[in-house]
């Protein structure tokens, strides 16, 4: 481990050095050609994707100077990357604002979004240290003690994360859950077993009439709680035409990652990303990050990169009288049968109209004196050549009720071409029925007050 920390140092040391590298002191900056490497060396890696001209950025790079200094001799290296300059590399992890911070695990092909880390160098040596410390995020349970150890865990009132729980008649039916796991960029945790005992623990009872007996179970600690789909063994069978389809896929993902790493010496967590995804992992990722996040999103710091850098870019923002005790509920209400409907697709955000939320509701276009509630819709995903995107306010003249707004989300969704359906019914989410929040009885807004 001495020597790996050592290699690790030495590598950093080498890119420090390089011409035009230099961030200075314990900052490296790293371009495309030292990136991988960097990544690659042993012991995790903090970088900061930034802009020349952002001075939130200036900003964070001292506190990361400080952070490092206070982290010397853990084996986390700190780093930046100009997301301007190299473009690519920003696009392969997502970022899509500055400052943007992504954190890789040591000899694991994931990435975590390091939004929740902080912006002081005291809560970034808090974050890196619980994170570097925290046990792998792709878990075998292979045993029922670890099996319980880990529900408990997860189904805890305390707990604040969304865990991930996959059960496989065989290891080899956990290939697709594995292929989504291991390079998923947010925060959450996965757990798989093979263990027939795990079945009742996890609640496993095949009431869908469904044939297969794989299944994944999503804990979070909000909404639905707990939510199980069924895996379709058959759906794998091929990955090309129907013609093909009596001929079972050979090779997994992993494995051809895993083949142009040893054969080309690319990266493995880039040949991941380059080997295209199997259908069973697609419609297993879209069901994992459409049901991870809340229903109503609040608009608050620790939400933000989730809201303008998440999986969904799509967003029906609400806007609501904080200082009106009954605004929210009365918001919420009307936002939730369309919230559900529209689940994967939209992301219902609720933002308070406070000083704090001023600049943002006038990049929304909502004037001053407006009406509330009001609600807007905003494609983060439109090419516009602007980085705003393009909104859509809900007209001030019309009653907001759940009827006027499914059919203001239902007409946006369909102009901007994403009313197909996310999942099809063989990836239907199945809701603990004991633990379903029901939709509440929609009415309308009542009255409107003021800006």
């Amino acid at each position: 481990m001495v020597c790996k920390t050592l290699l690790r140092s030495w590598v950093l040391l080498s890119l420090s050095l390089a011409p035009g590298l230099a961030e200075g002191g314990k900052l490296t900056a790293l371009n495309e050609a030292s990136f991988d490497l960097a990544v690659e060396a042993d012991g995790d890696l903090l970088v900061m994707f930034k802009a020349p001209w952002c001075q939130a950025c200036s900003k964070l790079a001292h506190e990361l100077e400080k952070a490092a200094e206070s982290l010397e001799g853990s084996g986390v290296a700190f780093a930046s990357v100009d997301a301007e300059k190299y473009a690519r590399l920003a696009q392969r992890f997502g970022v899509t604002e500055y400052p943007s911070l992504r954190y890789f695990k040591t000899n694991e092909p994931q990435v975590l979004d390091a939004s929740e880390a902080g912006r002081t160098w005291e809560e970034i040596s808090e974050w890196v240290g619980r994170v570097s410390s925290a046990p792998d995020r792709v878990v075998h349970l292979s045993d029922l003690a670890s099996v319980e150890a880990f529900l408990k865990e997860a189904s805890a009132e305390e707990t604040t994360g969304v865990s991930v729980v996959g059960h496989f008649d065989s290891a080899a039916d956990s290939e697709a859950f594995l292929e989504v796991a291991r390079p998923f960029l947010y925060p959450v945790r996965f757990a798989w077993t093979t263990l027939p005992a795990a079945r009742p623990l996890l609640g496993l009872v095949n009431s869908s009439g469904n044939a297969s007996s794989s299944a994944v179970v999503l804990y979070k600690p909000f909404d639905e709680k707990r939510m199980v789909t069924w895996l379709d063994k058959q759906l794998d069978r091929s990955q090309g035409s129907e013609a093909d389809s009596s001929q079972a896929t050979s090779t997994s993902k992993v494995e051809m990652a895993e083949m142009l790493t040893q054969v080309l010496g690319v990266p493995l967590g880039e040949a991941l990303r380059l080997v295209p995804e199997s259908k069973q992992a697609a419609k297993l990722k879209a069901w994992i990050t459409s049901n991870m996040l809340p229903l109503f999103v609040p608009y608050t710091p620790n939400f933000q990169s989730m809201i303008f850098s998440g999986p969904i870019q799509r967003h029906l923002i609400a806007v609501f009288d904080p200082e009106d005790p009954s605004a929210l509920g009365e918001v919420e209400a009307i936002l939730r049968g369309a919230a559900l409907e529209f689940r994967g697709r939209l992301l219902h955000v609720l933002m308070p109209a406070s000083d704090e939320t001023r600049e943002a509701r006038q990049f929304l276009g909502l004037k001053e004196g407006r009406r509330l509630p009001a609600c807007v819709f905003s494609d983060m995903l439109a090419d516009t050549g602007e980085s705003q995107g393009r909104q859509w306010v809900f007209q001030e003249e019309l009653a907001l009720t759940a009827e006027s707004l499914r059919a203001f989300e239902a007409a946006r969704l369909a102009e901007v071409g994403a009313l197909e359906a996310v999942l099809e019914s063989s990836m239907t989410g199945e809701p603990d029925v004991n633990e379903v929040t029901k939709p509440e009885a929609a009415g309308s807004a009542g009255k409107g007050v003021d800006l």
